[in-house]
């Protein structure tokens, strides 16, 4: 009897407790519940072996609201493409597209043929083929194959020869992952880019769990390498797992990891080794298969040395989409070849030479001429897919606010998707004062989380903010939550 009347005590004690907690937490201002979250993050056990750092600025005045270790440079993941995206606009300008050409070399004689060759001349364009902006590949080659015909070409004693010369040779920043450059996000950026480098490979699934797979088809085909498939079957609705791995330049595409059970025609995505040769090498079959004889074979000038392209006839120019829309497809759903041509663009430029340390000058340059601190600072690529990446909380914040003072601010700011409605954040805050009044770019890769961007709160005053979290203890749903729980606070601020 004794030992139940403690018991119930000890339940009453905790109700009265909590009910106390509950009435002070209450009681709190809007600041002093975001404070109190914040807090709160410093005793979470899935955040006990992580570093994470947050700053929240009121844009009018510069003033600090809140922070959290907010100097640590971080694993920002793709809130890198803030950083990269907000100094293209400036470098390149709003209305900035970009250019490829298509050319021949040679005379056509009396019976329509080219004595000569095809050339695709590139200009670092990474959108050419892609499907985003309401064309394709079948499109453009479609587009050749007509201009080449308009010319009374009929037949090509000749090869169709790429050109990509217009950026640097590497195709990828030195510190990618190995188990990223193979696949769809990993794709590298050349001078000449097609179908945003990307092919399709299906598989099969075998006839148990843990049985090899099969190929069934890759689409579009990829020129001259080898697949070696190594793709196992895993669970039903187990998802994809697969990684492939290839580099820039390789003959050899591996693919590893599980595929579901019961799947027939499962699709994967990888990155094309070498872009400007597939590009060729597509148009090649799309002129065969449009009765144009061709003598020659698919080409690149990086293979056929001293190949001049100086005095070639254009019979074609492609422009890309302005910079404006590429700027809002790139942050809004976060394509990492956008944003390392953008950058590759920004060294091109400023120094005359399209390659990834040039386009980091170019956009730290223009970073400390807005007098920001960069001393955290540390930039391997454009998009934020290289984890040797480090940004700090309080260098976000003071780059957006910088950016609120240029005169082509809102094309940026409508670039980033918006709390519950799109993008990469359209699933959270949703039916909160956060939804539609936040708008950031997020970055998630393995053991990381981060949001960076603008909330308009409650009382109508504008904010900029980043949250940064490294190797946390939780699962990536769950740190999520809990990241979305400040948003949410932030957007309620009187």
């Amino acid at each position: 009897m004794m030992k139940t009347k403690l018991i119930i005590f000890i339940i009453s004690v905790s109700i009265i407790f909590s009910s106390f907690s509950q009435n002070k937490n209450d009681s709190l201002s809007s600041l002093d519940k975001l404070k109190f979250t914040i807090d709160s993050f410093k005793t979470d056990k899935a955040l006990k072996n992580s570093q994470w750092s947050f700053c929240l600025k009121k844009i009018d005045n510069d003033s600090l609201i809140c922070e959290y270790k907010s100097d640590t440079g971080l694993i920002p993941a793709s809130t890198m493409k803030v950083i990269t995206t907000i100094a293209a606009t400036k470098i390149l300008g709003e209305n900035f597209r970009f250019k490829t050409f298509l050319g021949y070399d040679g005379e056509i004689n009396k019976d329509s043929t080219l004595k000569g060759n095809i050339f695709i001349i590139g200009g670092g364009d990474p959108t050419l083929g892609s499907g985003r902006f309401g064309s394709n590949d079948s499109l453009i080659l479609s587009h050749w194959t007509t201009a080449i015909k308009n010319k009374g070409i009929k037949k090509i004693d000749g090869n169709i020869i790429a050109n990509a010369d217009f950026f640097e040779d590497s195709i990828i920043p030195a510190s990618w992952d190995s188990a990223d450059i193979g696949n769809y996000y990993g794709a590298g950026c050349a001078g000449l880019n097609f179908n945003e480098n990307i092919y399709n490979i299906y598989f099969k699934s075998g006839k148990y769990i843990g049985d090899t797979t099969s190929v069934v088809s890759v689409n579009p085909e990829v020129p001259d390498v080898k697949f070696t498939n190594n793709v196992k079957t895993g669970k039903k609705g187990s998802g994809d797992n697969v990684i492939i791995y290839s580099y820039p330049y390789s003959e050899k595409i591996i693919c590893t990891g599980t595929i579901p059970f019961g799947a027939k025609r499962f699709p994967v995505k990888g990155s094309i080794p070498v872009p400007a040769y597939f590009c060729a090498s597509q148009l090649y079959k799309t002129l065969t298969a449009n009765k144009i004889t061709i003598s020659g074979n698919a080409a690149t000038t990086r293979k056929i040395k001293n190949i001049k392209t100086d005095n070639l006839i254009i019979i074609d120019k492609i422009f890309s989409p302005s910079l404006k829309e590429v700027i809002k497809e790139t942050n809004l759903k976060s394509v990492n070849i956008f944003a390392e041509a953008l950058l590759k663009m920004c060294g091109k430029i400023k120094y005359n030479e399209g390659s990834t340390t040039k386009g980091i000058s170019a956009v730290l340059d223009y970073w400390k001429s807005k007098n920001i601190n960069l001393s955290t600072l540390i930039m391997n690529d454009g998009s934020g897919l290289s984890t040797a990446n480090r940004v700090a909380a309080s260098q976000f914040v003071e780059i957006l606010i910088a950016a609120t003072k240029e005169s082509f601010f809102q094309t940026f700011y409508e670039s980033l998707p918006v709390a519950g409605q799109s993008g990469s954040i359209k699933n959270i805050c949703k039916n909160s004062q956060a939804e539609g009044n936040v708008r950031a770019k997020s970055g998630f890769m393995k053991n990381v989380r981060a949001y960076v961007g603008y909330v308009d709160s409650n009382s109508k005053q504008q904010f900029a903010f980043s949250f940064i979290v490294n190797n946390y203890d939780c699962t990536p749903a769950e740190m999520k939550k809990k990241i979305e729980k400040i948003i949410v606070l932030m957007a309620e601020l009187y």
